[in-house]
């Protein structure tokens, strides 16, 4: 959040989804390696590249809608997102893997989402100045 403070919301978001369009495939073939180090650091990495997303999109959610409208915007459009991808998505992961036998099938579905959301990231329309001295 506070990396979006400073540098913005879309370059904080844009390089959070670029991570996983560019790192999911190669992440989920070295996690077949079964090395507990190699899944462990994939793991930690996968977080944080989480948190370039997690972290930023609280502050531009809000900054998308105008007062009036912001509550019902930011609380539908959260849970309308995260219950149809969020909550379907070990079913998909899932019914991918039976469908075309690939065990990477999850990590292109990523790579899909990833696709899209940077595709939305281009798009959004934000405050000229989302930045703020932090010391104040």
């Amino acid at each position: 959040g506070a990396l979006s403070d400073r540098f913005g919301r879309r370059a904080i978001l844009l390089v959070g989804a670029a991570a996983f369009v560019g790192l999911s495939a190669p992440f989920f073939v070295a996690l077949h390696s079964g090395l507990w180090w190699a899944v462990l650091s994939i793991q930690v990495t996968f977080a944080l590249m989480m948190s370039f997303i997690q972290g930023t999109m609280p502050a531009t959610m809000v900054e998308m809608f105008e007062t009036r409208v912001r509550y019902t915007g930011v609380a539908l459009g959260y849970n309308i997102v995260f219950a149809l991808f969020g909550g379907t998505a070990p079913l998909v992961c899932t019914w991918l893997i039976e469908a075309t036998g690939d065990p990477l099938a999850p990590a292109y579905y990523i790579v899909g989402l990833g696709l899209v959301s940077f595709a939305a990231t281009l798009s959004l329309r934000l405050p000229v100045s989302t930045s703020f001295d932090l010391r104040t």
